[in-house]
């Protein structure tokens, strides 16, 4: 009898696994549009501006630039936090990755500037922290969190704005992109249909070892694998939909610069 279910226990462990290495997957929430006000600092008036702004940039030269205030991060590292989230969510066009994710933790007092692979040319690491320092922090420091987080936008606006006026428009996708989180999904995906081959393996040595599974007119018969799966079929569906433009498959390279706003 133990023996008859011990397969049937491996196979929930395994989909167990399988969910929990997933990357992201309900760890961050869904995003609202380019500003994203969770830990809810920023007045509606800021906000709206904010939007308006961030939407013209992303029409015009084909970056986008995301907001996000965060009530708390928990245990987590600021840099891989946000990191995550820009993958999670995939921000930039796949294959360009021309994206901007501004993020501020609330209760740990921290902003980052993360930057896609695609505008770390016009956006290094250095002028992030110039911006941070010079237009950001003192304002967040004073709990004027709007115009801290409004003036990170617009520094970063600038940037883009006169880069793709100097260089004639919207620029051409890079010729050459490092891994983005489509590779993560096709692993996951191999992962997921490698377990489906166990679970048919484990069935056929169910039915092998012992054919003796359904009792029907005090004869046991063969449970077959399609009455086996037939209730499962209709459960779950595709809860992501998809986001045109401002997250559209967008990859991160790292590269940004953060900063304290704790006086």
């Amino acid at each position: 009898m133990k023996k008859r279910f011990l397969p049937l226990v491996l196979v929930v462990l395994l989909l167990g696994m399988f969910v929990s290495s997933v990357p992201g997957a309900d760890e961050f929430p869904a995003h609202r549009g380019q500003i994203n006000d969770f830990a809810n600092l920023i007045p509606p008036d800021t906000e709206q501006r904010m939007e308006a702004k961030a939407r013209q940039v992303l029409a015009t030269t084909g970056t986008s630039v995301v907001v996000v205030t965060m009530p708390t991060i928990g245990e987590n590292y600021l840099s891989d936090y946000v990191n995550r989230l820009y993958r999670a969510w995939g921000i930039g066009k796949k294959g360009e990755n021309k994206g901007v994710l501004i993020f501020f933790a609330a209760k740990e007092k921290k902003i980052r500037i993360e930057t896609g692979y695609g505008v770390e040319g016009i956006l290094p690491d250095g002028k992030v922290g110039e911006i941070l320092r010079r237009d950001v922090a003192p304002f967040l420091k004073k709990k004027d969190y709007g115009t801290g987080l409004e003036n990170a936008l617009l520094a970063v606006s600038r940037v883009i704005e006169e880069d793709a006026k100097a260089s004639g428009g919207v620029k051409p996708a890079p010729k050459k992109a490092p891994v983005s989180p489509h590779s993560v999904f096709v692993v996951a995906t191999l992962i997921f249909f490698g377990i489906i081959g166990l679970i048919v393996l484990l069935i056929v040595m169910i039915k092998k070892g012992g054919r003796r599974m359904v009792r029907s007119d005090d004869r046991y018969e063969p449970m077959s694998t399609s009455s086996a799966f037939s209730s499962s079929d209709s459960g779950g569906s595709d809860s992501g939909s998809s986001d045109s433009g401002g997250f559209d498959g967008g990859d991160s390279g790292g590269g940004g610069a953060e900063c304290s706003t704790d006086d």
